[in-house]
């Protein structure tokens, strides 16, 4: 990555700008090495940005995903805020300073897949969609749900993770 990027270049690229109840930011990782991560949940635009900026400066000093299979990384481009569908919330909108994020994964030809399936207000919400939807028939196989708990607006959290090394529930 060049040094010579000025923020308000990284501000205002691979950014959306909407008005919505909650967006992701996240990081495209390829499916080869690992998979796309959530880095944090956001009610504000602007904090998302702010974080996005945080996260793209950490990443030039350490980056954990600096070198991925099968794809060229561009760390500008590769960590993205996205609208998050009212589908995915399910017409909830009362969140207090956490949520909890259900991701669906599954592995295919050497890959492993993570989709957004829901974000709940609560954990036991959670594992009730979750218990539900590993009742039923499965989409496709190899799969697996897992809860991320989530503190909204804040990628702090996130970011001691990364340090730490990840881990799904």
């Amino acid at each position: 990555m060049k040094a010579d990027i000025k923020p308000e270049e990284i501000m205002n690229s691979v950014i959306i700008n909407f008005a919505t109840i909650m967006v992701l930011l996240e990081r495209i990782v390829s499916e080869y090495t690992y998979n796309n991560v959530v880095i944090g949940v956001f009610r504000d635009l602007e904090v998302a940005k702010k974080n996005r900026l945080l996260y793209i400066e950490e990443c030039k000093i350490e980056d954990r995903w600096g070198q991925q299979a099968y794809r060229k990384v561009n760390l500008i481009e590769d960590v993205t805020i996205k609208e998050v569908p009212k589908k995915v919330l399910n017409g909830n909108t009362d969140f207090s300073e956490k949520a909890y994020v259900v991701n669906f994964f599954f592995e295919g030809f050497g890959q492993t897949t993570r989709i957004t399936k829901k974000i709940f207000p609560t954990h036991e919400a959670a594992q009730k969609y979750i218990k539900k939807k590993e009742s039923q028939e499965p989409e496709i196989g190899p799969s697996w749900y897992t809860v991320e708990e989530m503190i909204i607006d804040d990628a702090d959290a996130y970011l001691h993770k990364l340090k730490k090394g990840l881990s799904h529930d």
